[in-house]
């Protein structure tokens, strides 16, 4: 259960609490309690608490529903921010948008690094006059500083992946192989190789979203110039379920462009 305050800041807006239901929502009766950290700004969220029990309202219902109900939302949080920095302070806000993105926006990540934003609406209906926040209907793709342009000459490019059969499907626990062309000197211990599960995204939650990282080894630089590594798929659906993955190589931190594959048994 977590316990959530409309008017705290993200330092101490979630606090998750684990107890069994006999003793539901009685503090100080928890057996752990995780470490919050600091954020940058705040953010809003519902004044009530969520049960697990179907039986057992919402405490606060009303209030939360008077004070933070999604129809009328005006506090806008702009920057996105990045965990890179150490413990307490963890988040650094990078480039802001001047467009407010409310409830009902969405965010996913796409092949080359760049994260697309769409959508908010924080009203009862379409409504684009006479409000804080008009519904939204512009799109804007956000570049992360790793997928910057300046960074292109020391970008993994032209991937190529290799399986025993068709190039795009990979059985589970398959060994593989993976090529591509690098500009700067190979580093072979900065190399990696990840698998990211493309979520369903809905009202700013990414739902089903996981990224793995690969068992990669063997890597080197062969005599036609190409970079050549040993990759291992995920050994069953337990760790990463039936599906299509975004394969990306990444090279000091510096990640190429992404290739679909679909992750299945063969």
């Amino acid at each position: 259960m977590w316990r959530i305050g409309s008017q705290g800041v993200f330092s101490s807006q979630t606090r998750q609490i684990l107890e069994g239901l006999k003793n539901m929502w009685k503090n100080g009766n928890h057996r752990q309690q995780p470490q919050v950290e600091n954020g940058e700004h705040a953010r809003a969220a519902p004044n009530a608490r969520h049960d697990h029990s179907p039986n057992r309202p919402s405490s606060n219902h009303k209030r939360c529903q008077e004070r933070v109900r999604w129809m009328g939302l005006r506090i806008k949080s702009c920057p996105p921010t990045l965990p890179l920095q150490p413990r307490k302070k963890i988040f650094t806000i990078l480039k802001s948008t001047k467009i407010a993105r409310m409830y009902h926006s969405s965010a996913v990540l796409l092949p080359d690094g760049r994260v697309l934003v769409a959508g908010s609406n924080p009203n009862n209906k379409y409504t684009f006059r006479n409000v804080p926040h008009p519904t939204e209907l512009r799109l804007q793709a956000f570049v992360p500083p790793h997928a910057g342009k300046e960074f292109n000459g020391r970008r993994p490019q032209n991937v190529s992946i290799y399986t025993s059969g068709n190039d795009e499907i990979v059985g589970y626990g398959e060994r593989f192989r993976v090529k591509f062309l690098l500009k700067t000197k190979l580093l072979s211990k900065m190399v990696a190789v990840t698998a990211y599960a493309s979520p369903f995204n809905t009202h700013s939650i990414s739902m089903n979203q996981r990224m793995l990282v690969l068992s990669c080894n063997n890597i080197k630089r062969t005599k036609d110039g190409w970079v050549s590594a040993a990759v291992e798929a995920p050994p069953s659906p337990k760790v990463a379920p039936s599906g299509y993955y975004m394969l990306t190589v990444l090279h000091n931190g510096i990640p190429s462009r992404s290739h679909w594959i679909k992750l299945t048994h063969t």
